[in-house]
């Protein structure tokens, strides 16, 4: 029962095709990254881009301005913003 909220919130963000789970949206349908398994092996992407988000957080930890990642990958601000929230979720961007 203490899980289940949490299952229920994964599974309200989830794609799925012909009754099976296809594609997740982590921080929902309205943002932009997703985790489809026909995608960069399922690693997280920005959607419809395919950039993963690893990439995005590699560059603005090495100093790079999010306008000059956003402009390399024709991405919009926001899109790059969504891909630093989420990795800083994962704890993959540092302090």
């Amino acid at each position: 029962q203490i899980a289940f909220p949490y299952i229920a919130e994964v599974l309200r963000h989830l794609d799925y095709e012909s009754d099976r789970p296809a594609r997740w949206w982590p921080a929902g349908q309205d943002r932009s990254v997703l985790v489809d398994p026909r995608i960069a092996f399922g690693l997280p992407v920005i959607y419809p881009s395919g950039v993963r988000t690893e990439t995005i957080v590699d560059r603005f930890v090495a100093g790079e301005r999010m306008a000059g990642i956003a402009e390399e990958f024709e991405l919009t601000q926001d899109q790059i913003e969504d891909a630093l929230r989420f990795e800083n979720r994962l704890g993959s961007v540092p302090a």
